[in-house]
């Protein structure tokens, strides 16, 4: 969506604001959970909050029947600073929960843009003609 429309993360929110009810989605959960776009810190608190989603995404990008190809590095490692989910997990694991997230919002780190900036998951499909599928 980043890449076909000219909305930015704040009108989103603030259409949302309008709506009769909220969703009540933390930000930290918003999306891709653990889009490697999102900081460490935004990563933590998700895998605070969704232990068995984090194993379940974790299988999903380190089982063996994920093809791995010639990469230089292992297969779990696609995070910043050559980190794995797991690593995150673990970064984060003695944080106390509430202090992690209130020093994410005295940082403003909430309002960062990260993946609202650009989405590359579906790079190779923006040629895709929406106007002739609506057709």
């Amino acid at each position: 969506l980043a890449e076909l429309s000219d909305f930015e993360k704040e009108d989103i929110l603030a259409w949302w604001k309008q709506q009769p009810f909220d969703l009540q989605i933390p930000e930290h959960l918003g999306n891709c959970i653990f889009c490697i776009k999102k900081s460490t810190q935004k990563i933590g608190l998700a895998c605070k909050d969704e232990e068995g989603l984090q194993r379940v995404f974790n299988e999903v990008i380190t089982g063996s029947h994920v093809r791995d190809g010639h990469r230089e590095t292992p297969k779990e490692i696609m995070y910043r600073g050559r980190m794995s989910l797991d690593g995150i997990a673990k970064m984060y694991s003695e944080n106390d929960y509430q202090a992690l997230y209130q020093d994410m919002v005295r940082a403003k780190r909430f309002d960062t843009g990260s993946c609202s900036e650009s989405c590359e998951i579906f790079g190779g499909q923006l040629d895709f003609d929406f106007g002739r599928e609506a057709a």
